[in-house]
């Protein structure tokens, strides 16, 4: 964000003036990358941009790609605060990064796509984390029909026939294991880690592309999908 408001002091006044933020008119924001609209207030829908990491090396606890994805695409200020980006402070750790790729789906191989031909089924390799009403009697059985429920929204969006949801254990049989992932945000009155979570395979009707993220945060890497092995092996 703050590269953002950079690239927007640069430009013409008239030009980025939609982009001010009103309680602090020196400051600049964007409704894609913030996922809030001017006034603050959280923006219905998801076309705003996913954060998604993944660990695409050998060891998988250590991030190596961040995918920023957003349905309702990047404008010139958020390409521009994206390609800007050079080093990002995480605690003590200062890390230099660097953006890699820009475009469509369809235009990476990284695996949260779904590959060009998308998947048919796809696993957990995030949590899934559900809603924050769910008890612990039953749980498995809400948790799969709340999923169930987000799923047929996705698929309705994308004219998809149908979709199954079926619990599975850890994806992984190495770390991290469910209940090791961060699940709750800075923030105060943040619930995410007393909230029921859960790992799960979606199978749909027909092939479909990633990424696919459901559920509680699911815009920073919470309930992420990845295509499953032995379907890409079928394929």
């Amino acid at each position: 964000m703050s590269r953002f408001t950079g690239w927007c002091r640069r430009q013409a006044e008239a030009a980025v003036e939609r982009f001010r933020r009103p309680d602090k008119p020196d400051y600049f924001a964007s409704r894609i990358l913030a996922g809030k609209d001017m006034a603050g207030h959280h923006l219905a829908g998801h076309g705003h941009a996913h954060y998604l990491p993944t660990a695409e090396g050998d060891d998988p606890r250590r991030i190596t790609h961040v995918t920023v994805y957003a349905p309702d695409g990047f404008d010139n200020g958020e390409t521009a605060a994206l390609t800007g980006l050079r080093r990002l402070e995480v605690g003590v750790l200062k890390l230099q990064c660097q953006l890699i790729g820009l475009g469509k789906p369809s235009d990476f191989r990284a695996k949260l796509f779904g590959g060009p031909a998308g998947s048919t089924v796809w696993v957990s390799a995030t949590p899934y984390i559900g809603p924050a009403h769910v008890g612990r009697l039953a749980k498995e059985r809400y948790l799969r029909k709340a999923l169930r429920r987000e799923a047929r929204r996705w698929v309705a969006q994308r004219q998809l026939d149908g979709v199954e949801v079926e619990a599975v254990e850890a994806v992984a049989a190495v770390p991290p294991r469910p209940l090791e992932f961060r699940r709750g945000r800075s923030r105060a009155g943040d619930d995410g880690y007393r909230r029921p979570l859960g790992t799960f395979r979606v199978t749909f009707s027909a092939p479909v592309e990633g990424p696919l993220a459901l559920g509680y945060s699911s815009h920073f890497g919470l309930g992420l999908f990845l295509p499953c092995a032995a379907d890409a092996v079928d394929k």
